[in-house]
């Protein structure tokens, strides 16, 4: 987890760790336009925003991210 300029950044470590999946799925989520991120140099970096949406959103299967919601809020302090 990065902060820049006041905003926290993620690498698909980092959000695998939060979401309690691993970094390939992380990726796949990525690759489906699922969860944004940008790749700036070589690694992908997910914005606290962009994975707050991920795990908030209800229209996507998944209810496994409801226990998440309050760990990326943590995080994201």
């Amino acid at each position: 987890m990065r902060q820049v300029e006041g905003v926290t950044l993620y690498t698909i470590l980092a959000a695998a760790k939060v979401l309690g999946v691993t970094p390939q799925t992380v990726r796949l989520y990525i690759k489906e336009g699922r969860l944004p991120a940008k790749r700036i140099g070589r690694p992908y970096l997910i914005s606290g925003d962009a994975l707050k949406r991920f795990v908030t959103d209800t229209s996507s299967e998944g209810d496994f991210r409801k226990p998440y919601i309050t760990e990326v809020e943590k995080e994201a302090e």
